[in-house]
């Protein structure tokens, strides 16, 4: 099974699966991804070129509906306003999340996924100083592979604001942020995009207001079982 977790970036997707991963880690969910499938290769190295080298390896693994995928990806992100290193990396990326989903989509344990397949709308469509294609959004979220659950992780606008404001420049390279105009166009693309996803997908709600992470509750809300 494929848990994705998505979300405005400065929601805490992250602050959230570490929750989960500290507090379930006994039992059969996976959170760590990247360990599980070098884990299953005869030989490996804990290094990211090599782990891309591995994902590569498996490009056998992808269907007509993902090569579908990869080309409108490139379409919108080739003329994207995303300098030449930014759209490079959204391709790379884009190419690594639907690769881990055609490795992990039959396997038998749970998998916590933070941003995958579902994320991918994100990086595409979330292009400041120009405006969103919703058309263009609902055509990709057509062709993205499904997951079995969903869970969105949110925020009022106000906390997503300042959390995007206090990661600044390392967290988020495509803003301006001596703009306040940018920042507040990426947040409201990012919420244009984030229901769109939800509605696709039939996102799970979970509002992230708290230092506390109310892990029994995402729990419940995916219908899991705690045991």
């Amino acid at each position: 099974m494929i848990i994705e977790l998505t979300g405005i970036p400065g929601a805490g997707k992250s602050t959230v699966i570490k929750a989960l991963k500290k507090e379930f880690f006994h039992q059969k969910y996976v959170f760590d991804v990247r360990k599980y499938i070098l884990q299953n290769e005869i030989f490996s190295i804990d290094n990211i070129l090599f782990y891309d080298f591995i994902l590569l390896t498996k490009i056998f693994l992808l269907k007509k509906q993902d090569f579908s995928l990869l080309k409108y990806v490139f379409i919108i992100v080739k003329n994207s306003h995303n300098s030449f290193f930014h759209k490079i990396n959204i391709m790379r990326n884009t190419l690594k999340k639907i690769l881990i989903y055609r490795y992990i989509e039959n396997k038998e344990e749970i998998f916590f996924i933070d941003e995958g397949v579902t994320h991918i709308a994100f990086s595409v469509f979330v292009d400041i100083g120009k405006s969103l294609d919703k058309e263009g959004l609902q055509i990709l979220l057509n062709k993205v592979p499904y997951v079995d659950k969903l869970i969105i992780i949110d925020a009022p606008y106000q906390i997503l604001l300042q959390r995007v404001i206090e990661r600044g420049k390392e967290g988020h390279k495509r803003i301006n942020f001596d703009s306040k105009k940018d920042i507040e166009s990426f947040i409201n693309q990012s919420i244009t995009v984030l229901n769109a996803i939800q509605k696709q997908f039939n996102g799970c709600l979970y509002e992230n207001i708290d230092t506390y992470i109310d892990t029994n509750k995402i729990i419940k809300i995916l219908g899991l079982k705690n045991v």
